[in-house]
């Protein structure tokens, strides 16, 4: 009868115990499910920020590199929240470009660039471009500033190949121009193209109608340099009136500027610049254009013929002439 007491002590005991454990595991789970609605309602919430932003993820970038490159961009988001969700959701960093909207959650963020949903603009560039009608283009598709690129692109006009590009917004002019310019170099690679070469297809690509006269056209302008004649292409006299007027004009009157537009025969004479062919002898310093492959093609391969003039009637056809004489009376029959 003495032991009953004992007994009621150990059951007692077992019972706080179990009391005891279920009341952590309880506890555990009541804070654990706080925490995980907490991290979830975080990762899941809406980031608040004024206009959207471009991120660009590089190699070697990793959750905290790409939340402090959001935090830079005034987004106030919880890093360590970032660490965590970047533990569920991103199994791929994605290298690439990202636009960032005011609304998106870390998950939506984190999701885009683990499913790579880079951020891209196709652009199009037509043959027989200036780099300043490029730079338009390039500033109206929030590539980047109209200014920016025309500092960095003069010295590659001819170069920067007329072709169709993706390209992320906010891309540097170093950039642009690289991607240009090594499209230019692989399509011409087994060419050996000179200088003289891609000076003498930019004037034939603003002359030519159509790709059949492109090597007529290009034979009749080396006919004339090898006679040492003057080249008077109506293009040059286009390219330096409208270099001079740009000069004269504030950025955002370059950018509503009308290239190209006929030379008047007056101007042939009135203006004043290297690029004129009328008044110059040599060729133009630089090419006036950035041309196509068939004008690069045309002039490396041109037409031999004894023509040194030609003309585009109101036919629509290339009228070409042997002569002085013969060119006048072309004018006089088809213009």
């Amino acid at each position: 009868m003495e032991e009953k007491p004992k007994i009621n002590l150990v059951g007692k005991v077992i019972r706080r115990i179990i009391f005891i454990f279920f009341s952590f595991v309880i506890l555990f789970v009541i804070i654990a499910g706080g925490v995980l609605y907490w991290f979830s309602r975080s990762v899941n919430s809406a980031l608040q920020f004024s206009s959207p932003i471009m991120i660009q993820v590089q190699s070697g970038d990793t959750a905290d590199s790409i939340a402090t490159k959001l935090i830079s961009n005034q987004i106030n988001l919880n890093r360590r929240v970032f660490q965590y969700g970047a533990r569920l959701y991103l199994k791929d960093v994605n290298l690439g470009f990202y636009e960032i909207t005011p609304g998106q959650s870390i998950k939506s963020i984190l999701t885009e660039i683990n499913n790579g949903e880079t951020k891209t603009v196709k652009v199009t560039f037509p043959e027989g471009w200036r780099m300043e009608q490029m730079a338009i283009r390039l500033d109206k598709n929030g590539i980047i500033d109209y200014s920016d690129f025309v500092a960095k692109a003069k010295d590659y006009e001819g170069k920067l190949f007329p072709d169709t590009y993706l390209f992320a917004p906010k891309m540097t002019a170093d950039e642009i121009i690289a991607k240009m310019t090594v499209d230019y170099s692989v399509r011409t690679e087994e060419l050996n193209v000179t200088k003289q070469d891609l000076i003498v297809a930019s004037i034939v690509e603003r002359e030519s109608a159509n790709d059949t006269d492109r090597a007529l056209i290009a034979g009749i302008y080396l006919n004339r340099i090898k006679a040492g004649m003057k080249l008077q292409s109506d293009p040059t006299v286009e390219y330096g009136r409208d270099a001079n007027a740009l000069a004269k004009l504030s950025e955002a009157d370059q950018k509503a500027y009308s290239f190209w537009s006929p030379a008047k025969t007056v101007e042939f004479a009135s203006v004043i610049s290297p690029f004129n062919t009328y008044l110059n002898s040599s060729l133009p310093p630089a090419p006036i254009c950035d041309p196509g492959i068939k004008s690069i093609e045309a002039t490396l391969n041109p037409q031999k013929s004894n023509y040194y003039y030609f003309l585009y009637g109101k036919d629509g056809k290339i009228h070409p002439a042997k002569n002085q004489a013969e060119h006048e009376a072309n004018i006089a029959k088809y213009m």
